[in-house]
C-alpha cells in the first residue's frame, strides 16, 4: 500500500494512513524524505505572511521550532523525526504491541535509501544495538 503525498506528512494524511494501518494491517510504516525535498524547502523559504500552503506549513514548519539547521539534511531530519514522532504517538497502540513499526528512511541525492528513524530510535550506533540483524551501512 503506497502513499504518496507532496511533503510526506502524516497531518494531511491521516484518513489514508489509518485506513492503510486499522484497515489493512500493515505491520511496517515507512516515511520518507529525500534531498532537495521542495515542499520542506518551501516550508523553510515561507514567511508568516505566506498563506498559500498554510496546510503543508502547518503540518511541517513544527518540526523547525527549535530552529532551522544550516544543511539541508539537517531539516529533512527534522522534519522525518517529526512526522515519525506523530505517527508513534498516533498508532501508539499498535506499535507497544508490536504490531506496527515505524520507520523514517533517507533518500539522498545518490539515490541511496538510508534508515535514520526507528519507531523514535536514531543515530548510527542506536539504530544497530536496536537491530543487531540490519546491515550498519543501510544507517545514517
Amino acid at each position: 500500500y503506497l502513499i504518496s503525498s507532496y511533503g510526506g506528512t502524516v497531518g494531511l494524511n491521516e484518513y489514508s494512513l489509518d485506513h492503510a494501518v486499522n484497515d489493512l494491517n500493515i505491520s511496517l510504516l515507512m516515511i520518507l524524505t529525500h534531498e532537495s525535498c521542495s515542499a520542506v524547502k518551501r516550508v523553510l523559504k515561507a514567511d508568516d505572511r505566506d498563506i498559500v500552503d498554510s496546510q503543508l506549513k502547518a503540518a511541517i514548519a513544527p518540526a523547525f521550532a527549535g530552529g532551522k539547521g544550516r544543511k539541508y539534511r539537517d531539516n529533512a531530519m527534522k522534519h522525518l523525526d517529526y512526522q515519525i514522532a506523530l505517527a508513534l504517538e498516533r498508532y501508539r497502540t499498535k506499535v507497544k504491541d508490536n504490531k506496527l513499526a515505524v520507520a523514517g528512511l533517507y533518500c539522498d541525492d545518490n539515490a541511496v535509501v538510508h534508515l535514520v528513524n526507528y519507531n523514535g530510535i536514531f543515530g548510527g550506533e542506536s539504530l544497530a544495538h536496536a537491530l543487531p540483524d540490519v546491515d550498519t551501512a543501510f544507517f545514517l
